[in-house]
């Protein structure tokens, strides 16, 4: 599950930019992505996701990475790993 939500966060990341408004993004790979640490169900995850190369205009690839939050610990590294997406006009 936080595999997913790391690839959903990439994908609304590359969404924030105005040349994707209503388009389709599909996870096409995922490349070094590590599980470091379990979460407990009380605890928060803050997801993030940065652009780290752009090779064609349809593709694009995000490091993204999830920090714990919980009152004994702060900002442990979870999981991480680079995202590869592409974007695809949506059907009318």
């Amino acid at each position: 599950m936080i595999t997913e939500a790391l690839a959903q966060t990439a994908a609304v990341a590359l969404l924030t930019d105005e040349r994707y408004t209503g388009r389709i993004v599909m996870v096409t790979g995922y490349d070094d992505v590590r599980i470091r640490r379990r979460v407990n169900m009380e605890e928060k995850l803050v997801l993030k996701a940065l652009l780290r190369e752009r090779r064609r205009s349809q593709v694009s690839y995000y490091y993204a990475e999830a920090r714990r939050e919980s009152g004994r610990e702060s900002g442990e590294l979870v999981a991480c790993g680079t995202f590869t997406l592409a974007v695809a006009a949506a059907e009318q």
